[in-house]
């Protein structure tokens, strides 16, 4: 079989069957990327509005409740909150810490990625 000089039957197949999965794979890094980043700012925001509702309300179930409200897939059991804000008189003064945890499953199961965000505020304002 003679091959004709300048012939490209093929050439291009080959090419995108060899760059199609990398670029696959740089577009699935980058939404996961996202995914993450995403999740991170949520348990920023859930230990802000968890820290707020303790110093406010002082009461850890109903700040449990504002944190899981925040975050997609949150539970209960992931947000660790003291059981109660000190007296605000107490000198010197106290401070209450909220800390939410999260793993997030990249690439589907195969890489669990932990996430922990901790917010504190002074108790009584």
């Amino acid at each position: 079989m003679a091959v004709k000089e300048g012939s490209q039957n093929g050439a291009a197949t080959v090419e995108f069957a060899l760059v199609v999965p990398i670029l696959l794979a740089i577009i699935l890094g980058i939404i996961q990327f996202g995914y993450v980043f995403f999740m991170q700012i949520s348990m920023t925001q859930a230990a802000r509005a968890a820290v707020r509702s303790m110093v406010v309300e002082n009461d850890p179930t109903s700040a449990k409740n504002i944190a899981v409200a925040n975050v997609v897939g949150l539970s209960t059991d992931e947000v660790s909150i003291p059981a109660s804000c000190p007296n605000p008189a107490t000198i010197p003064a106290t401070t209450i810490t909220v800390t939410v945890t999260h793993t997030v499953n990249a690439i589907g199961d195969l890489l669990p990625i932990s996430l922990v965000r901790k917010a504190t505020m002074q108790c009584g304002g």
